[in-house]
């Protein structure tokens, strides 16, 4: 696989494990953060264009399996096949975090 650095969005340095890194939304962009980076300053932000949630980390995979089913669920539905786009959008936003950052990691 293809070596890609990982810098922190916050400091600008390399993020070298999978356990130092932390992902978060910020608008409609995951953007990847070091574990003391995130706490320090990121994590006590909460607006509307940053989530306070990390997308890698125990709630978001939860948030991601739930979304998944209820997206299934909802596109069976004839009236709410709305609900499962919009549902779909954190399985999008989990499937980005890995493929843009964690996978490069160890």
């Amino acid at each position: 696989m293809k070596e890609k650095l990982v810098l922190c969005n916050k400091c600008g340095r390399m993020i070298e494990s999978r356990e130092d890194l932390v992902t978060a939304v910020n608008f409609v962009f995951v953007e990847p953060y070091h574990t003391k980076c995130y706490s320090r300053g990121v994590k006590s932000l909460n607006t509307v264009f940053l989530s306070n949630t990390p997308i890698n980390g125990f709630m978001g995979n939860v948030s991601a399996v739930f979304s998944a089913i209820l997206s299934f669920g909802f596109l069976f539905s004839s009236d709410m096949r709305i609900f499962s786009l919009i549902f779909f959008i954190p399985v999008l936003l989990r499937a980005l975090s890995y493929f843009n950052y964690e996978r490069y990691l160890k």
